[in-house]
């Protein structure tokens, strides 16, 4: 196995997080990993995305230029990305804040209005990120949920408080499909 992801949108998104997790729970799941995150100057409010590689062998580099995995949650990274999978891919995408959302089958495609669904069961949208990565997990079978449950509470282990709503925000993502 050999899965690339990118998790792409605007810097406050939580997409570096969410990237961070995902490594987490490749890692716990038993595979090697890479996470190669990369930001605007501006951090919030400008570009934000990370690459993860999740493996059954080592990986010789973390960089990629074509992804099987595309995770996008604004407009100008749906812009800058959507033509960046490779052939054979598969796309995440907020319909809430892409404006021409791709027509394509549900193998290949998932378009969701994800920070509605958070304003609708949060009132914030800032676990837009986390809804999105449930909505992956279900859909690519890559990682078990509870691997990834457990991966969120590790990352979080320093903010106690932030964990039960973050894994509530995953299986609402993951219920998504």
């Amino acid at each position: 196995m050999y899965e690339t992801v990118l998790i792409a949108g605007h810097g406050g998104q939580g997409v570096l997080f969410a990237g961070r997790v995902l490594a987490q729970a490749a890692l716990d799941a038993g595979y090697f990993t890479t996470y190669f995150p990369s930001y605007g100057a501006e951090i919030r409010g400008g570009t934000a995305n990370c690459t993860v590689i999740i493996s059954d062998e080592e990986i010789g580099s973390p960089i990629v230029t074509r992804w099987k995995n595309l995770i996008l949650l604004n407009n100008p990274s749906f812009e800058k990305f959507k033509d960046c999978g490779l052939e054979q891919h598969f796309c995440i995408v907020n319909s809430s804040l892409v404006e021409a959302v791709p027509k394509c089958s549900e193998e290949e495609c998932i378009s969701a209005p994800l920070t509605e669904i958070c304003k609708k069961d949060f009132d914030d949208s800032k676990y837009t990120n986390i809804v999105a990565l449930g909505v992956f997990i279900k859909s690519s079978s890559l990682l078990p949920m509870k691997t990834v449950e457990e991966s969120l509470r590790k990352v979080l282990s320093a903010k106690k408080g932030l964990v039960e709503i973050n894994i509530k925000a995953l299986n609402t993502g993951a219920e998504c499909k």
